[in-house]
């Protein structure tokens, strides 16, 4: 099943020259022994077929080129790296939140003023300000 998938991944390689053109999508495929119907691309353009997909599903060879084509096509929109610079920024903020409270937690004062101390001026004005009542009761 393995050399049924990489031939197919060698028939399809050439065309992605056109979108990419300092290495083709889809360096290489794999195939995970699995019940699940599931392939997808990891970072590099590598791309992983789950042996269920194929078998339980009986699919010919169009089909996986259609599925293999999919998964290409994350490869050259790097997907994946984008969504683990995504993941890394989500817990850097996180991680620089987290350690400026525990921070103002030492300080001698609340943790909102410490807040407010390192937000805009404008933010700080206005986070100060008494909510007003309206004359027309």
């Amino acid at each position: 099943m393995l050399k049924r998938v990489r031939a197919i991944a060698t028939q399809i390689k050439p065309h992605t020259a056109v979108f990419r053109k300092m290495r083709p999508a889809g360096t290489g495929s794999q195939r995970h022994d699995s019940k699940e119907l599931n392939a997808f691309c990891m970072p590099g353009g590598k791309i992983m077929f789950y042996s269920g997909l194929i078998t339980q599903l009986k699919m010919s060879d169009e089909e996986i080129a259609i599925v293999m084509g999919h998964e290409i096509a994350h490869a050259l929109r790097e997907h994946s790296r984008e969504q683990v610079s995504q993941a890394i920024a989500a817990q850097t903020a996180i991680g620089i939140g987290t350690t400026l409270l525990d921070w103002a937690r030492l300080l001698p004062i609340s943790p909102a003023a410490f807040i407010r101390r390192l937000s805009p001026p404008s933010l700080a004005a206005a986070t100060k300000a008494k909510p007003t009542t309206s004359a027309s009761n």
